[in-house]
């Protein structure tokens, strides 16, 4: 066979049959017996195809692609120990170390390059600082400066910018802001702020009535009955038996410090009966819980779910029915 497909001699071409094409790219379809009267024509051979090595579709030569020649070649072969060491000693030779001088303050320091024998750059830096240093004339400053000024873009641009600051300056000085005064609504005295960012409290006011009990917090069925807040189904149930049987209550409003996790808190038992008792309805035991009543100094009753099922939701539930909640009031 010669080159670029043309056979060298007739004994190149084997039995059978074979794509033949002509100058005027016509194909013609010959046998070995027609191929001796047409030497100067130039064949392909048809039907025989090989079958790639990895996922046996056919193909010229013995893969698809790259893929899968990869994928074929390395299946089930594992690198030794050996070789992976050699491989890594071979890489770690081909970092050398360089003395160079940073080309702003000629400053010396030392570069890694990878398999180089001198600094690939012309230009090093030792810091982002010498890297990012610029250092104009007067000449080009002032050709920067004329270029701006008789610039339509940067004109435009200037008008945009001054449309979007209108009112912080003005005549190169800062615009005198309205200031106005309010009352706070913690002590009564008066607060001097901007008119455009009013303030009900002084900073210290703030710190000493935020916080608290917040109606809404709680992630239970809460409302309204009778005057009182519940947080939760199982305090309304309380209420409602307490209200029913004559228990005098209120509810509780004064916090007690506690530390939970090295931080200091605040707790707010849920009620307080007239002779002294607080009162907590919890749904179940936690270690938050027990460092409450660890520091709490004072009578205190906890009720957990089970307590509440088993005394007072049977009663409330046969006086009330079982969606006792729709007694809540709206507000």
């Amino acid at each position: 066979m010669g080159l670029l497909g043309w056979p060298s001699s007739c004994h190149d071409v084997q039995s059978g049959e074979f794509e033949f094409r002509i100058l005027r790219k016509k194909t013609f379809i010959l046998t070995r017996a027609q191929f001796v009267f047409f030497p100067h024509i130039y064949y392909k051979k048809i039907n025989v195809e090989n079958k790639c090595l990895n996922c046996g579709k056919p193909v010229k030569n013995k893969y698809c692609n790259v893929s899968c020649q990869n994928t074929h070649q390395w299946t089930g072969k594992k690198k030794s120990e050996k070789s992976t060491q050699s491989r890594k000693k071979t890489n770690k030779n081909k970092w050398k170390t360089f003395t160079v001088n940073c080309t702003k303050c000629g400053k010396s320091f030392e570069i890694k390059e990878y398999n180089v024998y001198f600094p690939k750059k012309d230009k090093y830096f030792c810091s982002r600082s010498c890297a990012n240093k610029r250092i104009y004339s007067e000449e080009l400053k002032l050709k920067l400066s004329n270029s701006a000024k008789n610039s339509e873009k940067v004109k435009i641009a200037n008008i945009i910018n001054g449309e979007s600051r209108k009112g912080l300056h003005f005549g190169g000085r800062k615009r005198q802001i309205e200031r106005v005064i309010s009352k706070c609504l913690y002590c009564g005295k008066d607060i001097e702020h901007k008119k455009n960012e009013p303030r009900k409290y002084h900073k210290e006011c703030w710190l000493k009535c935020s916080g608290g009990i917040k109606c809404g917090s709680s992630r239970g069925k809460s409302g309204w009955y009778k005057g009182y807040w519940c947080d939760s189904s199982y305090e309304l149930a309380w209420i409602m038996y307490s209200i029913d049987h004559n228990i005098e209550f209120k509810r509780n409003l004064e916090g007690f410090d506690y530390i939970y996790n090295g931080k200091n808190h605040k707790f707010y038992p849920d009620f307080i009966k007239k002779d002294g008792l607080y009162i907590e309805i919890k749904n179940y035991k936690s270690d938050l819980t027990d460092a409450k009543l660890k520091f709490f100094t004072k009578k205190i009753k906890i009720l957990y779910k089970e307590d509440i099922k088993k005394k007072i939701l049977p009663y409330i539930i046969k006086k009330y029915g079982k969606d006792f909640i729709r007694l809540y009031e709206l507000k």
